[in-house]
């Protein structure tokens, strides 16, 4: 994906955690900016991450629309109990997408975790980060959309 793209569409039948199933047209009808998070448990940049995620998520959760996305890097990752027990284990309530068929993945084209695709009111991409990366520069980027 490019800056300035749209919201992909995607049509899924994954698993919901924390949500109902959405679609691309629940997420476009929010008329605020939405950052959707890709991750898996067996990442450890991912982990590391996950706590500062979690606080940028705690203090904009009302002025972004967070979307989590688990991305399986392997068939080990597809084990509903080990997402369940990381979600509980960083009190996770954003809504998470478990992304076993790599559908929504698909339709972002992610090849790495973590990943963040900040998207604006409009549902344009305006900020993304692939990899290992600083969390803080995605918090900058939220405040520069609200």
């Amino acid at each position: 994906m490019r800056l300035g793209q749209e919201i992909p569409e995607f049509v899924t039948s994954c698993e919901w955690l924390n949500s109902r199933s959405l679609l691309t047209e629940d997420i476009r009808k929010v008329s605020k900016p939405c950052c959707f998070h890709f991750w898996a448990i067996s990442c450890g940049l991912c982990k590391q991450a996950m706590p500062r995620f979690k606080d940028i998520y705690d203090k904009h959760k009302h002025n972004v629309q967070f979307i989590s996305v688990h991305t399986p890097l392997s068939e080990k990752d597809k084990n509903m109990d080990e997402i369940g027990n990381l979600v509980e284990e960083y009190h996770l309530k954003q809504p998470i997408a478990v992304d076993h068929h790599e559908e929504i993945s698909e339709a972002f084209h992610v090849k790495f975790v973590p990943a963040y695709y900040l998207f604006d009111d409009l549902g344009k991409l305006r900020h993304l980060q692939r990899g290992k990366t600083n969390v803080n520069l995605l918090e900058k980027n939220i405040q520069r959309l609200i």
